[in-house]
């Protein structure tokens, strides 16, 4: 699933910088730190929610939180084109962002799931094998909580380790090593 969430944080830095870059390449001209005035009395700042492109990945991201306008593709001046071309943009980018992008990212995390849980099957009987065979091993023969009860097997070994004592303090005892030939499991 990380990979699927880097593919879509891949894809996404595309996009917000295409968008990104774009808007400030449409709305450099409007400087935010000077002032516009139409009339002598009237002097105002444009907004400049797109004047750079650092302004611009910021909006944008916030854009995606609903914190802001679609006024914000607004300039003070009678610029009818610009003022449309950006908010076109900045249209497009809420329906490919929010619609295409977030959907498609449900979409490869639903097909990771479902690879995962189709797996899950083979996974738990591999697993459950690998634990069946810890609890075999040559020293037990009984799982928990039943290898409390002595088995034959376990008054055996006791017999012969009392007697492998009983040999090492006469110094006649010689250690055997034993060969593990355990079935290795194959998947």
């Amino acid at each position: 699933m990380l990979v699927d969430v880097a593919k879509f944080c891949f894809i996404f830095i595309l996009m917000i910088s295409s968008f990104s870059i774009g808007l400030a390449q449409l709305y450099w001209y409007y400087d935010p730190y000077t002032p516009v005035c139409l009339a002598p009395e009237k002097c105002r700042q444009e907004p400049n929610a797109f004047s750079s492109i650092a302004s611009s990945y910021l909006t944008l991201l916030w854009s995606l939180f609903s914190i802001t306008k679609i006024e914000d593709t607004n300039v003070i001046e009678d610029h009818r084109l610009t003022q449309f071309v950006g908010s076109a943009m900045f249209i497009t980018y809420h329906m490919t962002s929010i619609i295409v992008l977030l959907n498609m990212l449900i979409a490869m995390m639903s097909h990771s799931f479902q690879r995962v849980n189709d797996a899950a099957d083979l996974e738990w009987k591999f697993h459950r094998t690998k634990l069946w065979m810890a609890h075999f091993d040559e020293g037990s023969s009984l799982p928990p909580p039943f290898n409390i009860i002595i088995t034959p097997k376990a008054f055996y070994y006791f017999i012969c380790s009392i007697c492998n004592i009983a040999r090492c303090i006469r110094g006649k005892y010689v250690r055997r090593v034993k060969s593990s030939t355990r079935a290795t499991i194959r998947v």
